[in-house]
């Protein structure tokens, strides 16, 4: 929380948050909130907290991004539809991945982005409800029932693979197999070639560990492998058509804290 506040604060002009808490167990509520600002360098601006009505919850606005990096700002701004386009897929990830949260996204167009200020407008990109508390809800409420219908559920429990590959005693074996009950990934993922269900037309991979959203290239590279075995003609050979599709897919793994880091990159 704290850390990822104070990054924003430095790439942006200003960072304002808007919160306002449940109310108190004596039941008294006076419908406000509270409003805060912090400045490029992550500090408090003293005279921006003051209190304000808004609704239940905490909005994060940040102002002017990247202006204390022009160069980085002008790049942003000259490849801003791909950019865009990156930032709705991130959301879009989330939106499936984290089930126990709604999520809304609108995209306010502002008269920087349009002169004629009667024709800015509040395009809604995307949203979730309450009810949808499931992948396949979520996935058919962000991407279409249609691509729901490409994909089918899949569940592996990873209980047999975790003590006799990683465990070097009897003693560290028992150790990992108590908690291996927390060791599985599921999920949806297209339909196999040789099935008589049409698999998914756009190949969109969404991996999740512990309910955070991540990139595993090498598990999409395993998938895609095995995915791709089951063309007739590459199980005999042949190169096959679909030799370089790869499978959609929307998969959650389970397993231990310690036994991950989320930040693993080679350019960390």
């Amino acid at each position: 929380g704290g850390r990822h506040f104070f990054c924003l604060a430095n790439l942006s002009r200003s960072l304002v948050v808007t919160t306002r808490c449940e109310s108190t167990n004596d039941g008294y509520d006076d419908g406000l909130g509270e409003q805060f600002a912090f400045n490029h360098e992550g500090l408090l601006i003293p005279e921006s907290v003051k209190p304000i009505p808004r609704s239940v919850g905490t909005t994060v606005t940040v102002k002017r991004l990247f202006e204390t990096l022009p160069v980085r700002r002008i790049d942003m701004q000259k490849r801003i539809k791909a950019q865009r386009m990156k930032l709705m897929k991130m959301m879009q990830g989330y939106a499936i991945l984290c089930t126990n949260i709604q999520f809304m996204v609108t995209d306010n167009q502002t008269a920087n982005s349009q002169p004629n200020k009667s024709k800015s407008k509040s395009d809604l990109r995307l949203a979730t409800s309450e009810s949808s508390n499931t992948l396949e809800k979520r996935t058919a409420s962000v991407l279409g029932t249609k691509f729901l219908a490409g994909l089918t559920r899949i569940e592996v429990d990873l209980t047999s693979l975790v003590g006799p590959v990683n465990a070097q005693s009897s003693q560290q074996s028992s150790t990992l197999l108590t908690r291996s009950c927390r060791w599985k990934m599921e999920g949806l993922v297209s339909h196999a070639p040789t099935s008589p269900k049409p698999a998914s037309a756009r190949d969109i991979q969404f991996f999740s560990i512990n309910g955070r959203p991540v990139d595993l290239p090498t598990i999409s590279r395993v998938l895609g492998d095995i995915w791709r075995s089951y063309y007739p003609a590459t199980a005999a050979g042949g190169n096959g058509g679909g030799a370089r599709r790869r499978p959609a897919c929307i998969l959650a793994f389970t397993l231990p804290n310690d036994m991950y880091d989320v930040n693993l990159s080679p350019d960390k």
